[in-house]
């Protein structure tokens, strides 16, 4: 049977860089949430992007000098023949960049690695951590080790562990988490009271989840808010491309919408 569904294909990236109007979004939004296709589509878009994204920043690192200072003394006619030769880091770049390209068109035949149900897990994640289930294997003593820890832990995509002291959370501990064979980094805070906070960062869009209870835009970012029993949980996309962040919480509603709010922009 010939599939006659008119699919996004080409606007996908319009949805996931955030391009499209609020009314095609929505439209796009709603026919994501019928079609596997598309879905899958995007879910591998959202792979190359965070690849590319870290691609980007390894090529702008400069290369390492050479501390040989006596082959700049040789004649010209002496030195390493190599030594003339350009570097071609911006056509291996390129060439890698178009790889992940067709990477995202076949990925689709495969399997779908993001799927709808990210609330449902990032609950099932807090509950497994509030009832002592969860071990938080990754605990160091501060944030920029913590990322550090997550890299050496065998997380690719970029990702960004913010301190909240200001606000009142401590770092409590991280986990490395595959749900559906799909990897994940994970950090709990933990405030004055007790009171736990997960976050949670993996490669997807706001795009391949379910519909939303409350929807919100802050300083250009937009915010999916979902409630899942007694808990609530906050999702929008990294700067990065690629990448979403969660945040979920028992606390109140509002309080963890505006702390969200607070640190996704952060880095602003």
């Amino acid at each position: 049977m010939t599939d006659t569904t008119e699919h996004l294909q080409e606007r996908l990236m319009d949805l996931i860089d955030g391009r499209m109007s609020p009314a095609e979004r929505a439209a796009a939004e709603a026919h994501l949430a019928e079609c596997p296709r598309c879905r899958r589509e995007s879910a591998a878009m959202g792979y190359s992007q965070a690849a590319l994204s870290r691609l980007a920043r390894e090529h702008d690192q400069p290369a390492p000098v050479r501390p040989d200072a006596a082959v700049a003394e040789l004649p010209l006619r002496s030195r390493p023949a190599t030594m003339g030769r350009p570097q071609h880091r911006p056509l291996r770049w390129l060439a890698a960049a178009a790889l992940l390209f067709g990477l995202a068109l076949w990925l689709p035949n495969l399997r779908e690695p993001v799927s709808s149900d990210w609330p449902q897990r990032v609950a099932r994640d807090y509950a497994a951590l509030d009832s002592g289930a969860m071990t938080l294997a990754l605990q160091p003593a501060s944030a920029l080790q913590m990322e550090q820890s997550f890299v050496a832990a065998g997380i690719e995509f970029p990702m960004r562990v913010f301190d909240l002291g200001m606000m009142g959370w401590q770092i409590e501990g991280g986990q490395v988490l595959s749900p559906g064979g799909q990897a994940s980094a994970l950090v709990v805070y933990r405030n004055p009271d007790g009171q736990a906070l997960l976050c949670e960062m993996f490669v997807g869009s706001l795009a391949q989840l379910s519909p939303a209870w409350q929807q919100h835009e802050h300083l250009g970012i937009r915010f999916q808010v979902y409630r899942i029993g007694e808990l609530t949980a906050v999702f929008w996309p990294e700067p990065e491309g690629g990448v979403l962040c969660v945040l979920i919480s028992s606390m109140d509603p509002q309080a963890l919408i505006e702390l969200a709010f607070a640190k996704a922009t952060q880095h602003l």
